[in-house]
């Protein structure tokens, strides 16, 4: 009679398994938050204090002391204090992050504090990238490499100047931009955003850009109603001629930058070396959302590029460290 069970324990017992739900854990939390704020349900002021109080009920923020300032976009909280013990674990995109929260302000020591370690670990992240594609890189003399073909079945090499597109027409150059363009994006799905840096994946955006080029020098050439005189062509090339002079004069150092100690001569050309990588982005993600160059980001770019190396020469700085 031990074992004996009333009718009320039964009942009892009923009950409490209908009506009691269960807790949901403080990952479904998270992730139902993060949900509602993609879909626009809550600001993101509702979004951080939310978060806050999810890791607050779970010991988390709360406990480890400090003033969360906001979230990165992957859900991390951001310290008042660049040296919080939860902040060891930042990306650069992270530590991008928390400079935004900090307001983007340079003069702010903390916030100046999470914008060096952004550069830190990004250029750290790009030389890992750029290793592991130079190890994976293989094929023959450059220009002798398959890419791929065209819609007219013209096989499409891994060099614009290729020979072997000789007889490409308007339309076999725009199939090889596309080709080109394919590759780079398998470049970026296997290494990351930061394969775009790497001189593998250049070569295949300057040939694309190329390519294009040369589809519309031949469409141009096919239009004979809207062919240039001898003096317009002479004026253009003059134009063209005068900007790169100008463009060159811009890049040499000024008496203040050949005056620099080497260590201050060593950040200012890590901030053009940053510039030109971010410039680039810029232009690479012009290009994929609306599906032309941006080039007045890849001129500003290349600006801070050739600054660099000319500071880098000027200085007798090994530029390779900083690229």
């Amino acid at each position: 009679m031990d074992n004996f069970v009333t009718e009320a324990d039964y009942r009892g017992s009923v009950l409490e398994k209908s009506f009691v739900k269960k807790q949901p854990t403080f990952q479904e939390m998270e992730i139902t938050v993060k949900s509602n704020f993609e879909k626009g349900l809550i600001t993101e002021e509702e979004f951080n204090k939310a978060l806050e109080t999810i890791d607050l009920l779970k010991g988390g923020e709360g406990s480890r002391g400090g003033k969360v300032i906001g979230h990165t976009k992957s859900g991390k909280p951001i310290y008042d204090k660049f040296n919080h013990p939860s902040h060891a674990n930042f990306t650069s995109k992270d530590h991008d992050d928390a400079f935004g929260a900090h307001g983007r302000n340079h003069s702010n020591e903390e916030a100046s504090k999470h914008l060096e370690k952004h550069y830190e670990i990004g250029k750290k992240d790009r030389q890992e990238t750029l290793e592991k594609i130079k190890a994976s890189h293989e094929g023959g003399k450059v220009g002798t490499n398959k890419l791929g073909k065209t819609t007219s079945g013209k096989d499409v090499y891994d060099s614009v100047s290729s020979k072997n597109h000789s007889d490409f027409s308007s339309q076999d150059h725009l199939d090889a931009q596309k080709v080109n363009e394919g590759k780079m994006k398998e470049m970026e799905s296997k290494f990351g955003e930061h394969s775009r840096h790497s001189p593998e994946y250049q070569k295949l955006y300057d040939a694309a850009d190329n390519h294009w080029r040369k589809a519309m020098t031949i469409k141009n050439k096919e239009k004979k109603s809207q062919s240039q005189t001898p003096e317009q062509i002479s004026k253009t090339k003059e134009t063209a001629s005068n900007k790169k002079k100008e463009m060159d004069s811009k890049t040499e150092p000024s008496d203040e930058e050949k005056s620099l100690s080497k260590e201050k001569a060593s950040e200012l050309i890590e901030s053009h070396v940053n510039h030109s990588y971010n410039h680039a982005d810029n232009a690479e993600a012009h290009k994929e959302n609306y599906g032309e160059t941006d080039h007045d980001s890849k001129a500003k770019s290349k600006f801070h590029w050739d600054k660099a190396k000319k500071l880098a020469k000027h200085h007798g700085l090994d530029f390779k460290k900083f690229a």
